[in-house]
């Protein structure tokens, strides 16, 4: 569904007071620049700023004008708007480093680490058969085509992230959004595959854009989660 100008709005504005962009205690730009910057009425930004009000982000002083609040909600909606904005920045740093494994890999792994990579997908997509978790495989194949790349730091800087990817997997299946996203697991062992004969093809450019394209699909997922948050409400 396509998201109107309010949403967007809503959306940035709780990220930007999430991710610190407006310090706590801050004043916001007044009621005719945000419409202006957000495109939307002021009648609509008013209402954004009401919203945001009630859900303890800011607080209005009549006459002073919309202050960040000091101290933000520690609700267990709040905790996974945050999560899932950790999620997005790791995603995107996934997006920086990982199509170069994957394209460093179908250039100079050894033919085991080759059969290992290709194993692996042919696993996690018998795995989806048979409806039986994915998260440990899934990592399996990240990991492996780190190794292949033959680059220490390449490897350690993914093996560092462990932690993170176990519970970015976790959050993501959990949210609501993820439910109505058919095929979502499919798309992914489908890249795996995609990826896995590239590599055994020696392709480097292919095997570097499904990975970049596999990565897209999990930064969308994670954006739906969000949007899915923020807009429980409406």
């Amino acid at each position: 569904m396509k998201k109107t100008q309010y949403q967007k709005m809503l959306e940035n504005m709780t990220e930007q007071i999430l991710r610190g962009n407006w310090a706590k205690g801050e004043k916001l730009p007044i009621l005719p620049e945000l419409s202006e910057k957000y495109n939307v009425s002021v009648s609509t930004a008013r209402e954004v700023l009401k919203v945001l009000e009630s859900r303890g982000f800011v607080r209005i002083q009549q006459g002073s004008g919309t202050f960040v609040s000091s101290t933000l909600p520690e609700s267990e909606e709040n905790a996974s708007h945050s999560k899932i904005y950790n999620i997005l920045r790791l995603i995107e740093y996934r997006i920086i480093i990982e199509p170069e494994f994957a394209k460093s890999a179908a250039t100079i792994a050894y033919q085991e680490e080759i059969d290992a990579i290709y194993n692996s997908a042919i696993t996690m997509l018998e795995l989806i058969k048979s409806n039986s978790p994915i998260i440990e495989e899934d990592l399996n194949f990240h990991t492996l085509i780190a190794k292949a790349t033959h680059n220490n730091y390449a490897l350690s800087s993914y093996m560092n992230l462990q932690t993170e990817l176990r519970e970015s997997r976790v959050v993501l299946r959990q949210g609501r959004e993820h439910q109505n996203i058919f095929g979502m697991k499919e798309r992914a062992a489908n890249y795996h595959m995609l990826i896995a004969e590239s590599i055994k093809a020696r392709k480097a450019e292919e095997a570097k854009e499904y990975m970049y394209k596999h990565l897209q699909c999990s930064y969308e997922l994670a954006m739906n989660n969000l949007s899915g948050h923020i807009y429980s409400a409406y």
